[in-house]
């Protein structure tokens, strides 16, 4: 009986997750070493700002690099909200000529 309510919970939970599809380049994808990632967060208006705080908090090079960020290939702001399935992309500061 016990197990059958734990499962239960676990979907319940479980329903309150979104995944969000992530893509990194240039500078952040050297210093995360990985270039994409599938993740899953809860389906609280998370925002790309806070979405952006979550993944670079660990370090202070990730912080200070001036990334935009695209939602599904569109530039967007840090308020941003993400929805289920989403594409994010984070793009440092392009160089060249």
């Amino acid at each position: 009986m016990k197990s059958i309510l734990l499962i239960l919970i676990q979907l319940i939970k479980s329903k309150n997750l979104m995944q969000i599809h992530l893509e990194f380049y240039g500078e952040i994808a050297e210093l995360l070493n990985k270039n994409t990632e599938t993740i899953s967060i809860e389906a609280d208006n998370c925002s790309l700002d806070e979405l952006k705080n979550k993944l670079f908090s660990g370090s202070q090079k990730l912080q200070d690099i001036q990334v935009k960020i695209a939602i599904n290939n569109s530039l967007a702001t840090p308020l941003s909200k993400l929805k289920n399935n989403d594409k994010v992309s984070f793009l440092p500061p392009f160089a060249g000529g």
